[in-house]
């Protein structure tokens, strides 16, 4: 009798998680002031299905370039999310007013600077921007966890970047997809490796996305590896048959399922692993990793 309540109650809870998929997701438009840099900021939020029925908290991706790149993470998640290779997930969609000046540090070889650009090194007020206005607002907004991921291409990856070694606690996780690294001679890069090899707390977690190129990571790799402590916190992806601007459709894709790649049950590939206590020890593994407590999902048992 008690088995038969068991999984009477799994399928009615499954019947409910079938039934949020079905239900339209909410994705706004926010205006907002900032009195940091000075403007009108804009950002869209999506949020996923199990969302507005629900009293739990959620993770946060944030997506800079967001007037190219929020539709394509949105669709990205939320398909992962439905094939539970990651969990549901807010979206925040950063969009651009001043992109060559919000992503790049202010150069100190200005003779490597690209002529033709307009005003630049606006990428340390765009940080604090992140950092003290849009994250605030966003956690007192909507029911967030204290789990954030950043994704740039670009010179959005590279502000991501530059956030990683400034902002340390900003973010737990990064996905990059060839970040303009090659800006002032690499001073960027260098300034996430000097940071990687002081920092005494846990190393983020950085999927790399890249298509063997010079671009991106690929020139400093040598000296990435080995400055994260553990293998399980760095990743690399590559993605071939596309061109730089095209990365980003299928590269975002990767990279997340990249970044929760331990977060489908262990019983779909290992028979033995097909217990409580395993799905336990495994979602308890991965909790320690994202900085919250990830529920066992509802598909897993």
């Amino acid at each position: 009798m008690r088995q038969r309540i068991g999984v009477a109650m799994i399928l009615v809870l499954l019947s409910v998680r079938v039934g949020a998929a079905q239900s339209a997701p909410l994705i706004e438009r926010v205006q907002t002031t900032s009195a940091l840099l000075h403007e009108s900021r804009e950002y869209y939020v999506y949020v996923p299905p199990a969302y507005p029925d629900s009293a739990r908290r959620f993770p946060v991706l944030y997506v800079l370039d967001a007037d190219g790149l929020f539709l394509t993470t949105v669709a990205a998640a939320q398909m992962l999310d439905d094939a539970g290779a990651m969990p549901p997930t807010i979206v925040i969609g950063v969009r651009n007013t001043n992109r060559e000046r919000d992503f790049t540090t202010s150069p100190t070889h200005p003779d490597a600077v690209p002529r033709g650009l307009g005003q630049t090194g606006g990428v340390v007020a765009f940080t604090r921007f992140l950092q003290e206005e849009l994250i605030p607002q966003v956690d007192r907004r909507y029911r967030t966890e204290p789990s954030r991921t950043l994704i740039g291409h670009s010179l959005s990856g590279l502000a991501a970047m530059h956030v990683l070694a400034t902002a340390p606690t900003a973010f737990r996780s990064y996905v990059t997809l060839e970040p303009s690294l090659w800006w002032d001679r690499r001073a960027v890069a260098d300034s996430v490796m000097s940071a990687l090899g002081s920092a005494a707390s846990r190393k983020p977690q950085l999927v790399v996305v890249e298509r063997g190129t010079e671009d991106g990571w690929r020139p400093d790799s040598a000296r990435l590896v080995p400055a994260f402590r553990s293998s399980h916190s760095l990743t690399f992806v590559h993605v071939s048959g596309v061109t730089h601007q095209q990365l980003p459709y299928r590269g975002i894709y990767d990279g997340l399922r990249a970044l929760f790649h331990g977060y489908p049950s262990m019983a779909m590939f290992d028979p033995s692993k097909a217990s409580v206590a395993a799905l336990q020890a495994q979602y308890a593994t991965l909790s320690d990793q994202f900085g919250y407590v990830l529920e066992i999902p509802v598909d897993a048992l």
